[in-house]
């Protein structure tokens, strides 16, 4: 409580949020932890018997790190054996790290948790894991911490954003009451966070070191995004001086000032990234731009099909040697009627006639609703697929991929969030090789949320093989009228 009187307003704007899932990214020693840590606390002391957990990838940063930091912003000493801090009104905080989160959550209901470092994790999966179904505890508020509290407040009356906040929090108990799930973390790329928080999100600005995120797809979604200078005045002098050294040291030093410094997502993207180069070089030659459909041609779909994911479609024509790319679609939890009533208004729309659509092997699998082959729903539907065969080895289609590239066109507006995705798609970390100064790779790809468009472009690859330089609609008319 007592922190009020000395939080930056980017650290005030997270802790007194009351959006479900805040977030705080930011750069070294910006205090996000001490942020986290804080509204972890409130909602412990605040609520009665509440029950939250603090989440990292390993136990080992778990122990010699985050449970210290809690005993020194909070003054309670975690039982380590346990892992977990009880409070006086019957709350506890469970500390846990990824390989357990599972097995801890299984059964309960959470009423808030927090994700360290979230950086460190190669996907959402431990967060949506938790705010799915365990972010639901009904809680109760306890009298005698607010009489404490309002004593306090008579004394030193709190900035007038604390009090909103201290007020909300009063006025929501039961099943209204502030259930929440916070994310820490680092710059590290476009990885999930940028992909949940930060992508198709507006900015408004806080001061000139940092910004507040809001997506408004996405109720309750909220990013403070911020440097490490916007918390210079808690920093020592000595300190700050030597990080704005880095920007003119080594290439590794200003590679860090601008990833854990300024905070910027686009410094490891280059990194294990395999097209990155590629589609760079798209961009300088203009092949990514405005390249509205050939109305001449037929367009081609290629889908990853996502059952329990992202289904994720490039729209495609084959001219001569060109592939051009005139739209992207993704999205998940919808059946496949969703996605052959989305096909219709995009042809409505462009304009287009339909050829082929290119579906992977697991098309085969049965609809769990219908019993059904998902293939024969669609061909019920009226659209007919064609099943790709199953590819041996994913490395062999990402090599197809890159060769065919070269010859890719991309329309910017129509194609954004695949454009994103293949610029980011990258193999995975090998954490045992790797070092701080230098990142080591695996061959093995890295599933994250640009995976599925990036295996959807595997199969227009093999696609564009079956359907060689394209048919025309000229030629369609002169088949027809010919052999009709």
């Amino acid at each position: 409580m007592a922190l009020d009187a000395v939080l930056n307003p980017d650290q005030r704007a997270f802790i007194t949020s009351t959006e479900r899932f805040p977030c705080f990214k930011g750069g070294w020693s910006d205090g996000k932890t001490m942020c986290g840590i804080v509204k972890i606390f409130v909602l412990a002391q605040m609520y009665k018997n509440n029950l939250l957990v603090i989440c990292r990838k390993s136990f080992t940063n778990l122990k010699a790190s985050t449970m210290k930091d809690w005993e020194l912003y909070t003054g309670i000493r975690p039982k380590v054996q346990a892992k977990e801090a009880i409070f006086p009104n019957g709350s506890v905080v469970i500390f846990s790290h990824a390989d357990d989160v599972a097995g801890i959550i299984q059964n309960i209901n959470l009423g808030g948790f927090m994700i360290e470092q979230g950086e460190e994790f190669d996907d959402s999966d431990v967060f949506t894991m938790m705010s799915r179904g365990r972010l639901r505890r009904k809680l109760q508020l306890d009298e005698k911490a607010w009489e404490a509290l309002d004593r306090a407040h008579a004394e030193e009356p709190p900035k007038p954003d604390m009090k909103a906040f201290y007020d909300y929090l009063r006025s929501h108990t039961g099943d209204y009451a502030l259930n929440q799930g916070i994310v820490i973390a680092n710059a590290n790329g476009r990885n999930w966070i940028w992909n949940g928080w930060k992508r198709d999100a507006t900015a408004t600005e806080i001061n000139e070191h940092s910004r507040k995120w809001v997506n408004p797809n996405r109720p309750g979604f909220m990013m403070i995004e911020s440097s490490t200078f916007a918390n210079e005045r808690n920093l020592k002098p000595d300190f700050a001086e030597s990080l704005r050294a880095m920007e003119h040291g080594t290439e590794t030093e200003q590679r860090k000032y601008r990833m854990y410094v300024l905070n910027l997502d686009d410094e490891i993207d280059l990194e294990g990234a395999y097209y990155a180069k590629l589609m760079s070089e798209a961009r300088v030659e203009g092949r990514i731009g405005r390249y509205k459909p050939d109305p001449s041609h037929a367009t081609y779909t290629a889908w990853d099909l996502g059952v329990s994911d992202t289904t994720a479609i490039w729209f495609f024509q084959k001219i001569g040697q060109e592939v051009r790319h005139v739209h992207y679609y993704e999205n998940n939890g919808e059946g496949i009627e969703h996605y052959v009533r989305y096909l219709e208004e995009v042809r409505k729309r462009l304009k287009l006639y339909y050829g082929q659509h290119f579906w992977p092997h697991d098309g085969k699998k049965r609809s769990a609703d219908t019993g059904k082959e998902l293939h024969q729903t669609a061909k019920d539907m009226g659209l007919i697929v064609t099943l790709l065969n199953r590819e041996k080895k994913v490395t062999d289609g990402i090599e197809r991929v890159r060769k065919m590239l070269p010859d890719c066109t991309y329309d910017e507006k129509e194609c954004k969030k695949g454009i994103e995705a293949m610029e980011h798609y990258q193999r995975k970390k090998n954490e045992h090789m790797s070092t701080e100064e230098k990142t080591q790779f695996s061959d093995i790809p890295l599933h994250d949320w640009s995976s599925n468009c990036a295996d959807s472009a595997r199969y227009v690859s093999m696609a564009i093989r079956k359907i060689g330089g394209g048919m025309s609609k000229d030629r369609v008319r002169e088949l027809v009228a010919a052999y009709s």
